[in-house]
């Protein structure tokens, strides 16, 4: 059996383990610093992506596609935004101008009564569902019809 050995910076080769040290929340390959404060300066603080978004969502925006024919030449043609391409922009702006729905899963006890989770641990919340024959044993969600 082959075991990786730490190497001087905490990471591990070959184990899929991350890099980071415990403590460190850092992103080193993340977001470049400044990055949002250029695309706010580049689109008038964000107005521009806005108005842009609307005209998709109003079917406003021609959009150009450029295509080539059998022989190499280039073409270009301008059509109306599709309707999908409407409904994401119409999702885009409602969760930036509203928010993203938040998903809810509600698990109830028995005859929908409440369950106090703040007593419970995670070993006694398994066993609880198991219990209700919501999980099986092996800690597999039992889909109901």
């Amino acid at each position: 059996m082959l075991i990786a050995k730490p190497t001087e910076n905490n990471r591990c080769r070959n184990t899929g383990r991350t890099h980071f040290k415990p403590g460190n929340r850092a992103n080193p390959g993340g977001r470049p610093k400044g990055l949002m404060q250029l695309v706010r300066a580049k689109t008038k603080d964000g107005k521009e992506l806005v108005d842009t978004m609307l005209k998709i969502a109003r079917g406003k925006l021609l959009i150009e596609e450029i295509f080539y024919d059998k022989d190499s030449h280039e073409h270009a043609a301008t059509k109306e935004p599709s309707h999908r391409d409407r409904i994401a922009a119409i999702e885009w702006l409602a969760d930036r101008g509203f928010g993203r729905c938040v998903n809810t899963v509600e698990i109830s006890g028995k005859d929908c009564q409440p369950i106090a989770v703040e007593h419970m641990s995670a070993e006694q919340l398994r066993q609880d569902m198991i219990q209700r024959g919501e999980m099986d044993a092996s800690g597999r969600l039992i889909q109901k019809p």
